[in-house]
């Protein structure tokens, strides 16, 4: 199987007649294009599909020679957290090449109002996303094990 990435193709200018035949060339012309797009999924005039298209970069290369006058946008969402990236290709060059090294997000922080109570006998009571003690009104959140 192995790993899937969410891509997102744009061709520049968008809606053009040119665009849209590089589209159809690039689908002839590349496997793992063909399988990436193959449920035509198009939103704002922009490719959607999930594959494992590992030959993405000599493809898009190669099409963009074919189609100098164009611009293809090119933005990767992977299966693990923080994979992302958007790269942009030009008469065979790539001409954008960004990656984000996204962090993992830590609610802990933002927990701080859900202190464990601090009475012998609690009196729980539902709270907006929590819970809360009727006696002590300390917020907390409880823990399934």
């Amino acid at each position: 199987m192995g790993y899937e990435t969410h891509y997102t193709l744009t061709i520049h200018p968008e809606g053009s007649n040119l665009a849209d035949c590089a589209f159809e060339q690039l689908i002839k012309d590349s496997e793992g294009a063909e399988c990436t797009f193959s449920e035509g999924n198009c939103y704002n005039g922009s490719y959607n599909g999930t594959s494992t298209w590992y030959e993405y970069p000599t493809d898009m290369a190669t099409i963009s020679r074919k189609f100098p006058r164009l611009v293809f946008e090119l933005e990767g969402c992977g299966d693990e957290s923080g994979d992302w990236w958007r790269k942009a290709w030009k008469d065979g060059k790539i001409i954008f090449d960004v990656v984000a090294v996204l962090p993992e997000f830590d609610p802990e922080p933002h927990l701080t109002d859900f202190e464990e109570p601090t009475c012998e006998a609690h009196d729980i009571e539902q709270y907006d996303d929590g819970f809360i003690c009727v006696r002590c009104e300390k917020k907390f959140k409880l823990v399934e094990e």
